[in-house]
């Protein structure tokens, strides 16, 4: 998350659990983002990237949409 993954390492930094990105089986638009490590440290970690992923949504120009 982010460019280089900056974000991505620096949650695993500050909760210790393991943060995977992986391409979406089905649709190319998504992605699934893998978190392992004990409860606490996969609750903080989802809260952390919940609140970036929300953060970026919010700073982001919303998409118009494309007529052809």
């Amino acid at each position: 998350i982010g460019k280089g993954g900056v974000n991505s390492k620096q949650i695993c930094r500050a909760t210790g659990a393991k943060l995977a990105i992986r391409d979406h089986e089905s649709d190319t638009n998504l992605k699934n983002i893998e978190l392992e490590g004990s409860f606490d440290q996969i609750k903080e970690a989802s809260a952390l990237v919940r609140e970036l992923i929300m953060h970026t949504s919010a700073t982001l120009p919303a998409k118009q949409p494309s007529f052809t």
